[in-house]
């Protein structure tokens, strides 16, 4: 009885949660228990998922630079807030880790799930369609999110000391039953997989077409089954949707002379798919702009480069990429940190979130070319986007280039935008901080830090299942529930 009580809290957390931490606007303000009786509703409740994908530990923050934090070319080099040395420590346990965003997600698809099950009975129309389509695209974009953090990913399955049947997350594609608790167990990761591609590609042609900004439409769940395809190891299909966007008119790359100032630009020619902040609605300084800015008397200067990629900018002073940092020094501590790239508008927590650019595409569709052996057109793409980036050898590509060439050219690219221990890892590289005490002292890692060289294997790449989720379970699920070494 005592599960099934803690099961139902669970369950009906997900349902709703404070405006406070939800930042809730009145695009958001449809009671998740109402009716939805017209197009309108149907539209705001859609709305109000994409309000709950920018707090300060989803997209506009946290989950943002996790793939920066865990990697090698990010550090946090003062005190600040502290929350993104969640993800650089690695000091995780199954009793002691961070939950706040596996909750939030599940609560956010939960929202989803509800805005289905209540416009079932809404009389059938285009519009409706589209919707429908848009939410189910999003449900799909969420639960591949949240795969990269607890389960490994999908193209190293089987490999090292990878199960080949390794599990992820649970599968919510529709209302649980609140006496089942087993509904929520996590599935493995083909599955997972094979739920988001399904779920994308059954929504792609209801959803709306061209450029559209702020919300996720056909462009957009393109760019996301590129990605997902490429993490499949599926490169093919990979190339295939990446193509698509790269030959969309919508598009274009922002020219060399406009790259830094774009940063600054909500909409650019480059934006597939980005998450609307504005000054009436943002995270305050909880904010990914708060997290980045470099400031004597505010911000939380959270994430700056560490020497290793500092290191880099020697090479090449020209690229436009490397503008994207400014130095600051005090008593407490010193380094380069990325305000220009989350500058803000009107103020610094107003940042647009570029989840899905031109240049991650074009990244994407080189790499998969380069696995398919047709490295001349993968060296073409990497050039096209390199002789907008920098004067220093625009097209220094050949058919000669490999894999090494890609992930430097997405460390510059996509530097805290959350891709680095993952571009990585998804190669069967290590994240390489340091190998002897000596280079931890040079490259400024925290003293109290054992991870110098993580493997992508190693088991702590996927954050452990808290145990107050796996007490929900009958006890002969449990072990099997958790994340090998945990």
């Amino acid at each position: 009885m005592k599960k099934i009580i803690c099961f139902i809290s669970f369950l009906l957390s997900f349902s709703a949660c404070k405006d406070s931490e939800l930042n809730i606007n009145p695009s958001d303000s449809l009671d998740s228990r109402s009716a939805i009786t017209t197009v309108d509703d149907l539209n705001a409740a859609v709305l109000g998922a994409y309000n709950r994908m920018t707090i300060n530990t989803y997209y506009d923050g946290q989950y943002l630079t996790a793939g920066d934090m865990l990697g090698d070319d990010a550090l946090s080099p003062y005190s600040g807030s502290g929350w993104l040395n969640t993800y650089s420590d690695y000091s995780w346990t199954k009793i002691a880790c961070p939950t706040n965003l596996y909750k939030h997600i599940y609560k956010l698809i939960a929202h989803m799930n509800d805005v289905l099950e209540r416009s079932k009975n809404l009389q059938e129309s285009p519009a409706k369609t589209k919707l429908i389509a848009e939410i189910k695209a999003l449900r799909a974009m969420v639960h591949f999110d949240l795969s990269k953090l607890y389960g490994p990913l999908p193209v190293n399955l089987g490999k090292g000391k990878i199960k080949a049947d390794a599990l992820c997350i649970p599968i919510m594609d529709g209302p649980k039953p609140i006496k089942e608790p087993e509904s929520m167990l996590r599935q493995p990761v083909t599955k997972v997989y094979e739920f988001i591609i399904k779920e994308l590609e059954n929504a792609l042609p209801n959803l709306e077409t061209g450029k559209i900004n702020g919300r996720l439409g056909q462009d957009g769940a393109t760019a996301v089954l590129a990605r997902a395809y490429l993490y499949m190891g599926n490169y093919e299909k990979a190339f295939e949707y990446a193509d698509k966007l790269i030959k969309n008119k919508a598009y274009s790359l922002i020219p060399r002379t406009e790259y830094v100032k774009s940063w600054k630009t909500a909409y650019t020619s480059e934006a597939i798919f980005e998450l609307d902040v504005t000054q009436e609605d943002n995270n305050g300084i909880a904010s990914i702009g708060y997290y980045a800015l470099a400031d004597g008397t505010q911000g939380y200067k959270d994430i700056s480069s560490s020497p290793h990629f500092d290191e880099l900018k020697a090479q090449d002073q020209e690229d436009e990429r490397f503008k994207l940092f400014v130095w600051y020094e005090d008593n407490k501590g010193s380094g380069f940190f990325p305000t220009p790239k989350y500058p803000g508008r009107e103020m610094y927590a107003v940042n647009n979130i570029k989840v899905y650019r031109l240049s991650e595409i074009y990244l994407i569709a080189a790499e998969a070319l380069l696995k398919l052996g047709r490295g001349s057109e993968a060296a073409i793409l990497l050039n096209s986007l390199r002789k907008e980036r920098t004067t220093t050898e625009p097209e220094k590509y050949t058919a000669a280039l490999t894999i090494d060439d890609i992930l430097y050219e997405r460390r510059l690219e996509l530097f805290a935008e959350g891709h680095r221990a993952w571009d990585l890892w998804r190669n069967q590289k290590p994240v390489v901080r340091w190998r002897n005490a000596d280079e931890k002292d040079k490259y400024k890692f925290r003293k109290d830090r054992s991870e110098g060289v993580i493997e992508f294997d190693y088991f702590k790449n996927i954050l452990p299942i808290h145990e107050e989720q796996l007490f929900l379970l009958p006890d002969n699920l449990r072990d099997q529930q958790q994340n090998p070494g945990y």
